[in-house]
């Protein structure tokens, strides 16, 4: 789920081979724990991770099971670079996680949607990372209780639905599909997924 689980000890930190890791964004266990689908995981989490990870001595190799390429390709070449950026003196691509995927986004699509766009995929891993969209039940959530919680996701998904499909509709024709695939797909599956618990 993003966490590192376990860092090396200090005699283990002295192994000739150095220390690795398995790190995932997307994860196949048993029923109601897996993640396949839709990587909810947000870029500062992994971030933290893997800097507390290189930290406690983990350095030599690092792995990434993504599973299918296409909608993990931020998070992919955001692991790829922190991966080679990390322990190295002066400014980082990846120092500022937002900055990065505001300049990531502006440079796959015009239009200079980064901020917006970086906004909405950090508001939607922050509200799909609470309950993955694999593992929702229909008991999950309350519409009594905690306020209304059920309601308070659905209204919080909607909005990123509408914005997401505003900037959508505001790209050149041949943009389209790869925004879809790459950023508007995880908000649609969200939002239709927990429409239909709801």
């Amino acid at each position: 789920y993003g966490y590192v689980r376990r860092y090396p000890s200090a005699k283990e930190q002295e192994r000739k081979g150095g220390n690795g890791i398995y790190y995932h964004n997307s994860y196949w266990a048993p029923p109601g724990r897996s993640y396949l689908f839709i990587c909810s995981i947000p870029l500062a989490q992994t971030k933290y991770e893997l800097e507390k990870a290189y930290e406690n001595g983990i350095r030599k190799l690092w792995v990434m099971n993504v599973g299918a390429l296409k909608p993990l390709e931020q998070e992919v070449e955001f692991y790829l670079r922190l991966a080679w950026e990390i322990g190295k003196e002066g400014a980082q691509t990846t120092d500022d996680v937002d900055r990065y995927l505001e300049q990531w986004i502006d440079r796959t699509f015009s239009g200079n949607h980064g901020r917006e766009t970086a906004r909405l995929l950090n508001d939607f891993t922050q509200i799909v990372n609470v309950r993955k969209i694999e593992n929702l039940e229909e008991d999950v959530f309350s519409l009594i209780s905690y306020g209304d919680e059920w309601t308070g996701r659905m209204n919080a998904l909607k909005t990123l639905y509408e914005k997401g499909n505003a900037i959508y509709d505001t790209l050149p024709q041949e943009e389209k599909d790869a925004f879809f695939q790459m950023v508007l797909m995880k908000i649609h599956a969200a939002y239709y997924t927990n429409a239909m618990y709801y």
